[in-house]
């Protein structure tokens, strides 16, 4: 009689353990919420290539990251007379694990100049305070 009892406990916990561990599992899987990122400057390491054309300079860099779970969000340009500086943000998915060891990506930025000539562009390297430049003349 009590295997009974039990057998038939059992038979109507299963399925609500079903219903809970399916909408858990979906809860997690199709979860509509943001990642929570965390921002930074990036330092420059070294510009690798530019590419000029007609009133446009593309810089190919590559930037330090704290370790390879970063990524490339934006950059900024602080123009003062000729003289360009770039800031470059990453992002990282606070969620993600990662190996805690330094890491580098490749960026690009683009510039649009409003006219043509001679500019020097200051790249910021925000861990030792020190700056990359060089100085391009824009067609």
């Amino acid at each position: 009689m009590k295997t009974a009892i039990l057998f038939q406990r059992l038979l109507v916990s299963i399925p609500m353990l079903f219903v809970l561990v399916a909408t858990t599992a979906c809860d997690l899987l199709f979860s509509d919420k943001e990642p929570d990122y965390h921002y930074a400057l990036l330092p420059v390491v070294s510009i690798d290539s530019i590419r000029l054309a007609p009133s446009q300079a593309n810089f190919f860099i590559t930037c330090g990251t704290p370790d390879p779970a970063w990524s490339y969000h934006a950059h900024t340009f602080a123009e003062k007379n000729d003289t360009v500086e770039v800031t470059v943000t990453g992002k990282r998915d606070r969620a993600v694990i990662a190996p805690q060891v330094i890491g580098t990506i490749p960026v690009e930025i683009p510039y649009a100049a409003t006219n043509s000539g001679t500019r020097t562009f200051r790249f910021g390297n925000v861990w030792d305070t020190k700056w990359i430049d060089t100085t391009i003349v824009i067609p």
